[in-house]
């Protein structure tokens, strides 16, 4: 993941909320 986008900018560009994005990191960090 590139670090110079932070989540919250992230979740914006996604059309997502950041607790939505927190969860498919955790989701995705999990299944790695």
């Amino acid at each position: 993941m590139n670090r110079e986008v932070s989540k919250s900018q992230l979740a914006k560009e996604l059309g997502i909320s950041r607790p939505t994005l927190d969860k498919l990191i955790k989701e995705h960090q999990q299944v790695c």
